[in-house]
C-alpha cells in the first residue's frame, strides 16, 4: 500500500472518521460512547481500523484527485462503506462475535461513515471551487 503525500492525508481522515463514526453510533444508540451493553467494542473498533483502510485503498479512495470529485466518485464512496460495512459484519459473524454486536449500531456507523468520508473528500472540491472564484 504506497500513497502520496495526499493518500496519508486521507487516510489519517479515515482512520479519525472510523473513530468518530463508532462512538458516534454508539452515542446514538446507548447514549454513551463506550457502552457496557456493547461488550466486544474494542475487538470491532480494531478490526474496523484495520479492514476500513485496506477496503478504500483496494476500491481506489486514495488515489483519485478528489479536488475534481464528481457523482462517480460519490458513488464510489457509497460502494466502499457498504463493501466495508458488509465485510466487517462478515467476519465478525466468521469471528462468532455477532450477537454482541447491535445491528442498528452497525447501521449508525456505515451512515456516520460515509457522512464523514464524503464530508472530507467533498470538502477538497469545495475549496477548489471557492478559490477558483475569487
Amino acid at each position: 500500500m504506497t500513497l502520496d503525500r495526499k493518500g496519508h492525508a486521507l487516510l489519517l481522515m479515515d482512520v479519525v472518521a472510523v473513530c468518530a463514526a463508532a462512538f458516534g453510533a454508539n452515542y446514538l444508540r446507548f447514549d454513551d460512547f463506550y457502552p457496557a451493553d456493547f461488550v466486544n467494542f474494542e475487538k470491532w473498533l480494531i478490526l474496523d481500523l484495520l479492514l476500513t483502510p485496506l477496503v478504500f485503498h483496494v476500491m481506489g479512495l486514495y488515489r483519485s484527485a478528489w479536488r475534481y470529485a464528481s457523482i462517480a466518485d460519490l458513488k464510489t464512496i457509497v460502494y466502499a462503506v457498504a463493501t466495508r460495512t458488509l465485510l466487517l459484519m462478515s467476519l465478525f459473524i466468521f469471528l462468532g462475535n455477532d450477537r454482541s454486536v447491535p445491528r442498528s449500531t452497525v447501521v449508525l456507523q456505515g451512515i456516520l461513515l460515509l457522512g464523514g468520508v464524503g464530508g472530507a473528500r467533498l470538502l477538497t472540491r469545495v475549496r477548489r471551487e471557492i478559490s477558483q472564484q475569487k
